[in-house]
């Protein structure tokens, strides 16, 4: 507390406040609890930035709030005491505590409540000081999505050195090359320019990837490869060796495919585009990169160790999550992505998309280094995939993805400073910084690979423009680019032609300038290190980035450091965020303001702090606030940030670069890691392999995120039960569950369906002749419960069925089963002639109905409003459906239009629902308004109700056979996850009204509940069935269920001998007893088939 300028404030424990895009400017803080009795607790407000101390709130630290605690003891039942200030304004206490009781805790609740706040480190202190609420938030701090590794984890969160992760990326960070006087025959070294090779002592490391070899290494034997392998165990490398025929096909797909894609390029045009016109050769390619995921998936899988967090990079690998989690289901997988994320519109391009997308999100966590490319993910994860995203209010994003959250978060890398501090002092005892001479130029330096994303045509021409403009600065300015060769981008389209133009311009400018204007250097990427950038950098006043597109960059933020390391202290300059130079902004940038006047230096070479001028398509632009930034598209202002960066006063200068100073001390590669692996930690997930079921083949492979104990439909259970069942009540969707819903699928039949033009399709003959044996069985009551109109079940095939009861438009309007002759005068409807004369009841009788006409004209409104929306109505209700529409417009149409009607309808028994099509892929939603107390299952709970309430006659045993004893729910969309609720409903009821076995000697058995889905799917119900087909199979079974039991002597004197009491006149076949006469199935000589 004393460095931080708090001497008050001994022994404390900071506590986060949140805020959201809905609260901000209101921060909250979590549950506190403090102990009973305390003495007031001091606090303040403290702001932070990039995770670190910024400043105190206004005034001294050394006079702190006070929060005045009752010494009565309070009740820990509820809120006690809600804190609320402003930042900066200090008006006395901030609240106290009131109440009564003898509890040990007193407890301070906020609106954003959380348990489980744990002790902090400094023993004798409160957990934290409490800070439950503030109304004022620093300027500098605008809400953003946070990502979770930061302090906003729950302190049971942390990494230890007990954990594990496998860090996988294409490239090892070390360099190898043979060594013959090496007993290994390899020397191995670290390569610290690769982000991922920092080294910890926190927990156990192991990294997997391919090793980069120079030309001159050759082939590798069997023996070269086992040596390079245990070579490389001491850095805790484990290699994957890759054929050449493949690792070519990779990089062909990932440099013309995947590169130009991601960085919003479109070789549309080109004659040598692989996408375009080779697609043999493309197809290759791809096959190459996917045999390469699945070489490292066998060795993940080797190295893999129970507990282990799996941590993917980059775009070889995004398949590699899919192939995983074939075999680790329960690992915690996460895929980080290092370079920009395309809009929807390029992404969609790929014909790979869909397979590329389940890639990714058969990860448990993506991350981003923006939350621009996060933007893009979610917006082409809604428009491809139709899945939908949330944001908590803790800024946390997830992407609801076959049951499985999947968490997104943004964290920028940065630099590790010993690295740097290390390799300067090394090039400074090498080569010493030169004092400025008057006569010194001021240096531009630029560093670019070979590449048409780099920008080197346009930047060069904007230095050649600035020359024109100010050729008396020609003795006094130079660029200094640097160009790599061979390095990621060596297999890219058109690379000869980028290298002819730059020499083109190169040559140009020296030919009308003179060659000290420009310096070109062309390296190989082998050359290239920070030791070779390092000199660059420390004598460097001006560096300039143009590239048109470009993920992330850490040579700002290295020459960043640098600068700062070589001539802040150079300067007399105090420690940055301490006190700022006198003239901290750019006016003074242009000397005495006078346009006319010829362009001259703003400082003195080598003496001012250097500037950063950054494309803004490059990911650190975003975090280094101080840097100029330019649209290099823009080409005359390039030139003029040229000109305005040389001119740049030392005090503008130092103001700049403090901004940068404070993201780039703050934010380290250590830090950056240990943020989303605590983010990886922090994601819930069973250990339980039987919660994850999987689903599709091939590239469509994916895992689903079960509740505990879905499984597959144990047929033979319910063939069990249903044999012994007297009373059996059987639900049955339509559409997805009887009949394929091609509807679903298919946007042009689904419109012509809803107005009418054309029909679903009926079950096959073969489906309706089982139906009409299974409702011949007088123990079996079998109902159609379907949201399609009443009209249309009318006309169908399904109500010739004899005896089959059936429920359309959710329940609101059915038909019992004819053969129980159950009339009500109140609720028949009058309708067209009936093929079975059945009478049709309404769920509501003498319903309003007025309300439609209303809905319907508002609904009419927002489909002008809207492209490819329509009205589809169904009996009872009206559905306006945007399965048609762009995504997100009809999204935030369908918003507009549910407020409109919940304000319109206020006064109505009506409900306005949302719901989402099925289907394979997610088209879009609806919006549905139908009659309060209308859902299947209140029509499920209607019937079992009815037939439990109703008198029936007991058989010998006492057993009532009125109530149901068997019930079966089927169906496939998220309509029927009512029916499955009121089944086990009905379950729990009947458990509830059975007397303790102490009271009663007669204890009945529990009726047999079962509930099915088609499909897996996260849903409620208990089992799943994978297809319509196999729906078809179980009805098949039930029905030869009742045909195939052959009868011993103790069954057929256990038959009752009362014949046709109850039943009419029960054949053969029935299971449960054998009647004489007129039967159905059976005959009186005929004991079984």
């Amino acid at each position: 507390a004393e460095r931080l300028g708090g001497a008050a404030l001994e022994g404390v424990a900071g506590v986060p406040l949140y805020s959201t895009a809905k609260d901000y400017p209101i921060w909250k803080s979590r549950v506190l609890e403090l102990p009973a009795g305390a003495r007031p607790v001091p606090y303040a407000y403290v702001v932070h930035r990039a995770g670190a101390f910024y400043r105190w709130e206004d005034g001294p630290a050394g006079q702190p709030r006070t929060l005045g605690l009752s010494t009565a003891s309070l009740a820990a039942t509820g809120p006690v005491c809600v804190v609320v200030d402003e930042l900066g304004h200090r008006d006395g206490a901030a609240g106290t505590g009131g109440g009564g009781g003898g509890s040990s805790l007193q407890r301070l609740e906020s609106d954003l409540s959380e348990p489980g706040i744990e002790p902090g480190p400094l023993g004798h202190a409160p957990a934290a000081l409490p800070l439950p609420q503030a109304r004022h938030a620093d300027p500098d701090m605008p809400p953003t999505p946070a990502s979770a590794g930061d302090a906003y984890h729950s302190p049971s969160v942390q990494i230890n050195s007990a954990d594990g992760v496998v860090v996988v990326s294409y490239r090892l960070p070390v360099k190898v090359r043979r060594e013959s006087t090496l007993p290994s025959g390899w020397d191995v070294r670290w390569d610290y320019d690769h982000l991922l090779s920092l080294r910890t002592s926190q927990m156990r490391v192991t990294r997997v990837g391919m090793v980069h070899l120079p030309g001159e290494a050759g082939p590798l034997s069997a023996d070269d490869e086992a040596a390079l392998e245990r070579a490389l165990r001491p850095f805790e490398c484990v290699p994957v060796f890759v054929p050449e025929e493949e690792a070519k096909g990779l990089d062909v797909f990932w440099q013309q495919t995947l590169l130009p894609t991601f960085n919003h390029l479109m070789d549309l045009y080109c004659s040598d585009s692989t996408r375009w016109t080779h697609y043999l050769r493309e197809r290759t390619a791809w096959h190459c990169y996917t045999r390469v995921n699945n070489r490292f998936r066998r060795k993940v899988v080797e190295v893999f160790n129970e507990g282990d967090m799996i941590w993917i990079h980059d775009l070889h690998l995004m398949m590699l999550p899919s192939y995983l989690i074939r075999e680790l289901k329960v690992a915690r997988v996460g895929f980080f992505l290092h370079s920009p994320f395309p809009s929807s519109e390029l992404f969609r391009s790929l014909w790979c998309r869909d397979d590329l997308l389940h890639g990714m999100l058969n990860a448990d966590l993506i991350g981003f280094h923006l939350y621009e490319y996060a933007r893009h993910f979610l917006t082409c994860c809604r428009r491809i995939l139709g899945l939908t995203h949330t944001l908590d209010d803790r800024g946390n994003i997830s992407v609801q993805y076959n049951g499985r959250n999947v968490s997104v978060v943004c964290v920028h890398a940065g630099i590790e400073k010993p690295v740097l501090v290390r390799t300067l002092r090394r090039v400074e005892a090498e080569a010493p910084a030169p004092k400025a001479q008057p006569a010194q130029r001021m240096k531009i330096i630029s560093i670019d690979e070979l590449s048409r994303l780099t920008g080197l045509a346009v930047k060069l021409l904007a230095y050649e423009e600035f020359l024109k403009r100010n050729q008396h600065l020609t003795s006094k300015v130079v660029l200094h680019q640097r160009v790599i060769t061979g390095g990621t981008h060596c297999r890219e389209l058109g690379l000869d032609e980028t290298a002819l133009r730059t020499r083109r311009i190169v040559e140009r400018i020296h030919r009308m300038f003179g060659e000290n204007v420009l310096v070109f250097e062309e390296v190989d990427a082998a050359a290239d290190s920070l030791e070779a950038r390092v000199p660059l950098y420390r004598e460097a006043d001006v560096y300039l980035v143009t590239s048109l597109r470009e993920g992330l960059n850490r040579m700002p933020l290295e020459f960043t450091f640098v600068q700062h390391e070589t001539r802040w202290s150079e300067g007399g300059g105090d420690v940055p965020g301490q006190q700022l130079p006198a003239a901290s902004n750019d006016a003074a940038a242009g000397g005495d303001g006078d346009p006319l006047a010829p362009l001259e230096l703003g400082c003195r070479p080598g003496e001012g702090m250097g500037l950063i001028i950054a494309s803004e398509f490059v990911s650190c632009m975003r975090v280094l606030q101080g840097a100029l930034r330019v649209n290099p598209w823009r080409f005359a202002d390039l030139v003029e940030l040229l000109e305005h960066a040389v001119s740049m006063t030392a005090s503008a200068r130092a103001a700049r670069h403090v901004k940068d100073w404070a993201f780039v001390e703050r934010n380290t590669s250590v830090q950056w890691s240990h943020r989303v692996l605590l983010d990886l930690k922090s994601v819930k997930k069973s250990n339980s392999r039987a919660q994850y079921s999987v689903m599709g083949l091939g590239h469509s492979f994916r895992v689903l995120g079960m509740k505990a104990g879905f499984n597959s439909l144990d047929i033979t259970e319910v063939v069990r039960a249903y044999r012994k069942a007297q009373n059996r009540v059987i639900f049955l969707d339509y559409g997805g569950t009887l009949v394929e819903d091609s509807a679903s699928d298919d946007a042009v039949h689904h419109f012509a369906v809803a107005a009418g033009l054309e029909e679903q399709p009926a079950p096959e003959a073969e489906v309706l002749g089982m139906l009409g044996k299974l409702c011949g069985d007088n123990r079996n009551n079998i109902f159609i419960v379907s949201g399609r109109e009443h009209n249309s079940f009318i006309r169908s095939a399904v109500a010739g069925v004899e005896n089959l009861g059936i429920a359309a438009e959710h329940g609101y309007i059915y038909r019992w089963p004819q053969r129980l002759g159950i009339v009500s005068s109140s609720g028949q409807l009058d309708t067209v002639a009936n093929q079975d004369g059945g009478s049709w009841h309404r769920l509501l009788p003498n319903f309003d109905m007025s309300w439609t006409t209303l809905v319907k004209r508002i609904m009419d409104v927002y489909v002008h409003r809207t492209n490819g929306t329509y009205v589809e109505v169904k009996g009872c209700a009206l559905l306006w459906q945007f399965r048609d529409a762009d995504p997100e417009f009809g999204e935030v149409q369908s918003k507009e239009l549910e407020d409109h009607l919940i304000t319109a309808l206020k006064n109505f028994p009506v409900v306005v629902l949302r719901g989402e099509n099925p289907g394979r892929e997610k088209k879009g939603g609806y919006i549905e308004v139908r009659p309060v107390g209308v859902s299947k299952g209140i029509f499920v709970s209607r019937i079992l109700n009815h037939f439990r309430e109703s008198p029936q006659r007991r058989d010998s045993n006492g057993v009532r056979l009125g109530e149901p004893d068997f019930v079966l729910c089927i169906g496939d969309d998220s309509s029927d996850e009512f029916m499955y609720k009121a089944a086990n409903q009905y379950l729990a009821e009947w458990r509830n009204r059975q007397p303790s076995p102490s009271s009663s000697p007669l204890v009945e058995k529990a009726p047999s509940v079962f509930t099915c889905t088609v499909g897996k799917k996260p849903t409620a119900a208990a089992g799943y069935l994978n297809s319509i087909g196999d729906v078809h199979a179980l009805l098949s079974s039930l029905l030869r269920s009742n045909n195939t039991r052959h009868f011993s002597t103790p069954n057929l004197s256990s038959m009752p001998t009362a014949v046709g009491a109850g039943y009419d006149g029960l054949g053969l076949g029935l299971g449960g007893g054998l009647g004489l006469g007129r039967g159905r199935g059976g005959n009186l000589t005929s004991l079984g088939r």
